[in-house]
């Protein structure tokens, strides 16, 4: 019985000191960083952001202090090189690249990895699910992988939906190279920059238009205006945007007519609205009206409202009414 046992437990040592063997670092190879640089970003707030970076097989191999056709690491198990996440978040999604998105910080901008194939191909991150890269040791160049093998990097910053706001985005790792047992390779860092979405603001975002006293004798039938004013919005916009204004009340009539305030009361003006008009044009309420293309700096905003007849039979009273206002980018 005892030599069974140390029979035993001699095998049982073997393979255990099997199934730890590690990976290993060769030819002077060390955990290596590169940092990839991107610049200040100015966006429309319609447009569509898609730009890359990208940075040698020479630079990454530099990086840990070898040349890109010298053998970096050894495995003697089933080892897996694998890229897994730094600094930043990695989520789920489909960019162009079949890669899943990293986020930036900023809404809808996100970054991602791509790499020019080398001997080997399909180099990625994140997978579409937002999980890590991972690849047999063995299959880049029967386990002697390189960085010619790996081939050139290529960071991404893509845009995947409107980006309304901007902001910055900080210095961190992207993500990190690595041995699927811990060995550390190459950390592959980006710098903070700043990402800027063109706008404007409303300078009177409140305003009192004063319409007037009128009688009803300036009527001459349903659909006829009388009296009214005209008002500015102004706002101060960065150049080559298009804003867009939509004005939102209540209107039973049409599109194109205000209902006036407490219109059910005995005190209220019946069988006249209020109508607005922008460039002599009609405006139809509850939709976006293009104002063009912005200059930079202030931009003043022409607009008149006027009464208009709604029915046959007009009787006096009180006629005011309330519009809001939203400005968009187109």
């Amino acid at each position: 019985m005892f030599f069974i046992r140390c029979n035993i437990c001699a095998l049982l040592f073997i393979i255990s000191a099997y199934s730890h063997a590690t990976c290993t670092l060769q030819n002077g190879a060390r955990e290596g960083s590169i940092t990839v640089s991107m610049d200040p970003q100015n966006l429309n707030p319609g447009q569509s952001l898609a730009i890359k970076t990208s940075q040698t097989q020479a630079q990454a191999a530099s990086a840990m202090g070898i040349a890109r056709d010298t053998v970096f690491v050894r495995c003697t198990n089933s080892e897996s090189l694998v890229m897994t996440n730094g600094s930043f978040t990695p989520i789920a999604g489909f960019s162009p690249d079949g890669t899943g998105f990293i986020e930036t910080g900023i809404d809808n901008l996100y970054f991602y990895i791509q790499y020019t194939p080398g001997s080997a191909t399909g180099i990625r991150y994140p997978n579409t699910d937002g999980g890590i890269y991972s690849r047999l040791v063995s299959t880049f160049n029967h386990g002697f992988p390189r960085w010619l093998d790996i081939g050139s990097l290529n960071v991404h910053l893509y845009q995947n939906g409107k980006i309304s706001n901007g902001g910055v985005v900080p210095a961190g790792t992207i993500v990190r190279w690595g041995t699927s047992d811990g060995i550390q390779l190459l950390n592959i860092n980006v710098n903070s920059f700043t990402v800027y979405v063109k706008a404007c603001s409303v300078l009177n975002p409140t305003l009192n238009v004063d319409m007037g006293a009128i009688n009803k004798s300036q009527f001459t039938g349903v659909g006829s205006t009388a009296g009214g004013n005209n008002f500015t919005i102004s706002m101060n916009c960065d150049s080559d945007i298009d804003p867009a204004i939509t004005f939102t009340g209540v209107t039973p009539k049409n599109g194109s007519v205000l209902s006036l305030n407490d219109y059910d009361s005995n005190t209220t003006a019946q069988g006249v609205g209020i109508t607005m008009l922008y460039q002599n044009k009609q405006i139809n309420f509850d939709s976006p009206l293009n104002l063009g293309a912005s200059l930079q700096g202030i931009n003043n905003f022409n607009f008149d409202a006027k009464y208009i007849q709604t029915s046959e039979k007009i009787t006096g009273g009180s006629a005011n009414s309330t519009v809001n206002f939203t400005v968009t980018y187109q």
